[in-house]
């Protein structure tokens, strides 16, 4: 998955360029002018886009968002308009199902507050990688800078930036109850030598 991390370094302008997002191991054809071109690291592809409030001007943020079209580049030339539905002010059930559909762990560079920007372009784990696993069915998950992954623990591991400061954010997908009667705790993050 790519992320808005991953356009951290683009000026998206006035006008937005158009950003086109290929999935893993392909190598067909891209375009090479008036496009960037992202490799993505799955086929799992998610679009999250946050209208920014700026000197208290929420149609401002809302018209920055109405302002992305997401569409496939075989239809360039006549995209079909997308969708978008306001929830503000609208009541929504948000109890979460029994059973937990996955976890995910994220890092976030603290000068930018977007994912980080590591050589390899990946900075989350989550329970739908294929993940080291403990005798007892727990995950031990690292982070640190370049050769700092623990021999045959590479899967469970994020390469971080020398001088660059991050933060972890974790994420429970319709988690269990565990987490809401404070029963499990995430352990707190240890410094590994």
């Amino acid at each position: 998955m790519s992320t808005a991390g991953s356009m951290s370094n683009i000026d998206l302008g006035k006008s937005g360029p158009v950003v086109v997002e290929i999935p893993p191991r392909y190598k067909g054809d891209t375009p090479q002018t008036d496009y960037y071109v992202l490799q993505a690291t799955s086929n799992n592809y998610n679009v999250m886009v946050r209208g920014i409030v700026m000197n208290e001007d929420k149609d401002a943020a809302v018209q920055n968002v109405k302002r992305v079209k997401v569409y496939p580049l075989s239809e360039s030339s006549n995209p079909k308009p997308n969708k978008f539905t306001s929830m503000s002010g609208k009541v929504m059930d948000t109890t979460p199902p029994k059973g937990m559909a996955f976890w995910s762990l994220t890092l976030y560079d603290t000068a930018t507050r977007s994912m980080i920007q590591n050589p390899t372009n990946d900075s989350a784990r989550s329970s739908l990688d294929k993940l080291n696993t403990n005798a007892d069915g727990s995950i031990d998950l690292y982070f640190g800078p370049a050769g700092s992954a623990p021999a045959g623990l590479e899967a469970n591991w994020i390469e971080t930036v020398p001088g660059k400061g991050f933060y972890p954010m974790m994420r429970f997908y319709s988690p269990k109850a565990g987490l809401f009667d404070v029963t499990w705790k995430l352990p707190d993050i240890e410094l590994r030598k």
